[in-house]
């Protein structure tokens, strides 16, 4: 297992000192868990300090220039594929996969489920673009969120005779 470097500690401390204000509120999961699955699957320390940093910088707590400043351009890229939801590179797609599974893992019990069954589903195609040991391991805390088959209900259709001359006429015969 790898040892968290001092620039994820310091995306954890500014994370943490943007939400000062109400320390009650639990920021940190969500972000923690997408570093963790990130350094799990073998992605890099600065992925893992965008992990850390993107819900600051999208709720407006942290500005992109000073991410740019503090961590550098390749932090900021990775904050911003997590802002775009949109991955041009396997390290990229990494990174929106964690996020993904961890918005499934945190949200997933409370979801409807066929929104459910629609992210896992969607995500279980994403995670076919990485690297085996990524998916691998993505895909058994995905295993893990809970989704029933969606059953759709369907109405049955109303039938009318081929031929209603033909049944009026033989109506008509039983009647008289």
């Amino acid at each position: 297992m790898r040892t968290i470097e001092p620039i994820i500690v310091l995306a954890i401390r500014d994370a943490l000192a943007c939400f000062s204000e109400s320390p009650s509120i639990p920021y940190l999961p969500h972000p923690m868990e997408v570093c963790r699955l990130v350094l799990a699957c073998g992605g890099s320390q600065l992925s893992a300090c965008a992990a850390v940093l993107h819900d600051v910088v999208a709720l407006g707590k942290l500005h992109p220039s000073a991410v740019e400043q503090r961590y550098g351009s390749t932090v900021l890229e990775r904050v911003q594929v997590l802002s775009r939801q949109r991955a041009d590179d396997e390290e990229g797609l990494l990174l929106l996969c964690a996020d993904r599974l961890s918005h499934l893992l945190q949200w997933g019990p409370m979801a409807p489920q066929e929104n459910l069954v629609r992210e896992r589903n969607a995500l279980q195609v994403s995670l076919r673009r990485l690297d085996p040991t990524a998916r691998q391991i993505l895909s058994q805390r995905l295993d893990s969120v809970q989704a029933e088959p969606v059953v759709h209900r369907v109405k049955p259709k109303r039938t009318r005779l081929r031929n209603a001359g033909s049944a009026r006429r033989s109506i008509q015969q039983h009647v008289s």
